[in-house]
């Protein structure tokens, strides 16, 4: 996820405190289903209130 948006892991954790879509894994991994993420970053895109500030 990072590679895929080009950002840092406190961006990434910042995120899913606003929502982003993860799913946990049974050794302390994070799983992301890209289009959902997609689907969440359109959604915050087209809400002014969601900011990471």
């Amino acid at each position: 996820m990072m590679a895929y948006y080009g950002v840092s892991n406190w961006s990434i954790n910042q995120w899913i405190k606003l929502g982003l879509p993860v799913e946990s894994t049974a050794f302390r991994g994070r799983r992301f289903d890209l289009a959902k993420c997609q689907a969440w970053h359109r959604t915050q895109a087209t809400d002014p209130s969601a900011s990471l500030s």
